[in-house]
């Protein structure tokens, strides 16, 4: 599948997709917020100590599956 040439994406169509992510953001659970943020720390920490930085260990949480 070829993306093409990407058009030049105007401030207001910006503004209008950032708004329309922050409401996604909004509409998620408490849970999944958490699960975002914890699958984005294993993913720094994961990336940081490939290349051989000191990185904490991400928070060791197991989520229930429903």
């Amino acid at each position: 599948m070829s993306k093409g040439i990407k058009r030049p994406v105007s401030a207001e169509e910006l503004f209008e997709q950032k708004a329309d992510y922050r409401k996604v953001l909004a509409a998620k659970s408490f849970e999944e917020k958490i699960q975002d943020l914890v699958r984005l720390q294993t993913m720094n920490y994961q990336i940081a100590c490939s290349v051989g930085r000191e990185c904490e260990k991400p928070w060791d949480i197991t989520f229930k599956t429903q």
